[in-house]
């Protein structure tokens, strides 16, 4: 085996690599729309939700996105599933500011508990409005 053979042979391992194809315009308007749907539905109830679209759509757009495009990709469509990432990526983010910036002033349990109610609802809502956008498609599996 030649190094040029070597060197262009797929991974030996899919798991970061793309198995599905994701429909990028039904990813985009899920992304943008899910955080909206939940602050407009939750307003009512919780004016909280309205703050929680300013603090969160900056963490949810940097960090969720690429998570959640790679969860796709890798084929998975969970509600659970996704909820669950949202709850780590939060908390990774949450331990990742304490390190940062030790004397926070308390920034970092405000995204802690407002990131735990909120990054499991926009995932899961993420994920069913794109089940819902690729419903009749031949992408969604």
């Amino acid at each position: 085996m030649t190094v040029a053979t070597r060197m262009f042979r797929p991974p030996p391992s899919p798991l970061l690599w793309s198995t599905r194809p994701v429909s990028m315009i039904a990813f985009f308007a899920a992304l943008l729309l899910a955080p909206l749907i939940v602050g407009i539905l939750g307003a009512p109830l919780y004016l909280i939700s309205m703050l929680a679209l300013l603090f969160g759509l900056p963490v949810y757009l940097l960090l969720g996105a690429p998570v959640m495009f790679w969860m796709l990709c890798r084929g998975e469509r969970r509600k659970s599933a996704f909820a669950v990432a949202g709850v780590l990526l939060n908390s990774t983010f949450v331990i990742g500011l304490y390190i940062a910036y030790p004397d926070s002033n308390g920034l970092g349990i405000f995204y802690l508990l407002f990131g735990t109610a909120f990054a499991p609802i926009w995932a899961a809502t993420f994920t069913a409005l794109y089940k819902r956008f690729t419903r009749n498609s031949n992408i969604y599996a």
